[in-house]
């Protein structure tokens, strides 16, 4: 005779089992989301930003929808959209716009009418023009939940194991900036994601004025990557803001032979300068960084073929940064010393070497004289009768860039 106690557990396993059985089948067909993982991509819309947030591949966030200040509306057909869909969106929980310039929203019309989009954020719907009206409209007639940050509205992260926190705009943002050059850039959301020790801070067009209020506010720390504020505009990214943030890698949203001179040369020297590295749309295309909260991952995602891992920092790495962070900033530089130091080799002796150098319009820096195939040459980069030379120099690079461990480039 077999004792109470196992008795009692076979009955028992008899009626748990088959409710079992249902559970687990009805959750076969969902993904997994354990251990947690984020993913930014970079997209690259031209001159203009639009980025990807992906929480472990479940739910999307999409911050801005590119454009151009002319109105380039097809812009979200032709580019946005197959973008989202090559990186498996079918829907979007939310999606910001992170002010009211048309190089941010102009491919979000596309967005609404193709994909579901539960919530739409922006920072302050009296600073949008008539054209961004239109959009709040559309998204109102589309189902879309509309959602001011200025009005105080609260953003909910998708699960505890993210931290999501909206600095930028508070609700009397319009009287700390009464002397703003520009009050639509500087009304721009600023956002930081988080994933155990690694953060991300998308930061739109703000300038000057809108920096030195976050700096002041004491509200923002240090991130591991910054999307550069105005797409690499001598407006933004001042001293006291990259102090305060000091990131490990910065990436902006930058079209090709932009009219604007972006990125403007003395901005990238600033993130050169103090060990950071530096990535933008024009050259690199659109771009994917993965964390799981203790290493980062840097992707190229070509419009063909597969993803190329361009660099990665491992949990070690990283602790290294921290602790040269922990020492505090390195001093900026002067643009001349940046390119100096680049050339002597003293920024990759310490481990700080970027990436890239610095540029104009995705062109390397051009300041000094030297021979470029075979063609003794003196160049500026402000001087725009020199690029056939800069061109010449950009196809040097790309034969080069394929070399692991060493910058292999003409100004070398």
């Amino acid at each position: 005779m077999r004792p109470f106690g196992v008795e009692l557990l076979r009955i028992l396993f008899v009626l748990v089992a088959p409710w079992l059985l249902v559970s687990c089948a009805d959750r076969l067909d969902e993904p997994l989301s354990w251990p947690p993982s984020l993913s930014v991509t970079v997209l690259d819309v031209g001159q203009g930003d639009a980025t990807l947030v992906s929480f472990s591949e479940q739910t999307h966030w999409l911050i801005d929808g590119g454009g151009s200040m002319g109105g380039q509306a097809e812009v979200g057909r032709r580019k946005l959209l197959p973008a989202l869909r090559r990186q498996g969106v079918q829907r979007l929980e939310k999606v910001f716009v992170s002010h009211g310039h048309a190089d941010h929203y102009e491919g979000l019309f596309a967005v609404l009418d193709a994909l579901p989009v539960e919530e739409l954020w922006v920072p302050d719907r009296r600073t949008f023009d008539g054209r961004a009206q239109a959009l709040l409209s559309l998204s109102q007639t589309s189902g879309t939940r509309l959602r001011e940050v200025a009005r105080g509205h609260q953003l909910q992260s998708p699960s505890g194991a993210f931290r999501v926190e909206l600095l930028h705009p508070l609700r009397d943002w319009k009287s700390h900036l009464s002397g703003s050059d520009s009050l639509v850039n500087d009304s721009s959301i600023v956002m930081r994601i988080a994933l155990g020790d690694l953060s991300f801070l998308f930061t739109g067009d703000i300038e000057a004025a809108a920096e030195a209020l976050l700096v002041n506010s004491g509200r923002l720390g240090s991130s591991t990557v910054i999307k550069v504020p105005h797409h690499a505009s001598r407006t933004s990214s001042t001293a006291a803001f990259l102090n305060r943030v000091d990131p490990l890698l910065a990436v902006a949203g930058i079209g090709k032979g932009n009219r604007f001179g972006f990125p403007h040369a003395s901005v990238s020297a600033r993130y050169l300068a103090r060990g950071t590295s530096l990535y933008w749309t024009a050259r690199h295309g659109a771009m994917r960084m993965t964390t799981e909260g203790f290493s980062l991952t840097l992707e190229r995602l070509p419009r063909q073929g597969r993803s190329v891992i361009e660099r990665r920092w491992s949990s070690a790495d990283l602790a290294r940064w921290r602790e040269r962070r922990s020492k505090g900033p390195l001093a900026a530089k002067p643009l001349a010393q940046v390119e100096a130091d680049l050339l002597s080799g003293r920024l990759r002796g310490r481990g700080l070497c970027p990436v890239e150098p610095p540029s104009v319009n995705g062109y390397p820096l051009a300041s000094t004289t030297r021979v470029v195939e075979n063609v003794k040459v003196r160049a500026h980069t402000a001087v725009r009768k020199q690029e056939t030379v800069l061109l010449m120099e950009e196809r040097h690079w790309q034969r080069n860039r394929g070399r692991r461990g060493r910058l292999s480039a003409p100004w070398r």
